[in-house]
């Protein structure tokens, strides 16, 4: 370890921040694929099952679906907000004074 470490403070400067940027994108990755799961299996976990056949979901489906919900409501909400500001951007210039000005003669 201490010898790729040696090998790492040899490196130029610009090939050090990348590798420190790579390994902390990953790190961050790993943090949030946990956290999601988590949060996943916890909403499962808190609903009650009343069917008796149902089976329980495992972190791979937990996953995929809280990703998806995710998705769906980050899409939903950026689609709200880009109508609120088209629906403004026409109230705006439906509200401005179309002014024509008659050309000037000499």
């Amino acid at each position: 370890m201490l010898s790729l470490l040696h090998k790492l403070q040899s490196q130029p400067l610009r090939v050090r921040k990348q590798i420190a940027f790579i390994f902390s994108a990953s790190v961050t990755s790993i943090i949030v694929i946990f956290w999601i799961v988590g949060i996943s299996a916890g909403e499962f976990a808190s609903q009650t099952v009343t069917d008796t056949g149902a089976q329980e979901t495992g972190p791979f489906k937990a996953l995929t679906e809280g990703l998806s919900t995710f998705w769906n409501d980050t899409t939903g909400a950026l689609n709200e907000v880009a109508g609120a500001f088209s629906g403004l951007t026409r109230e705006v210039s439906s509200s401005t004074p179309q002014e024509k000005s008659d050309p000037v003669s000499e």
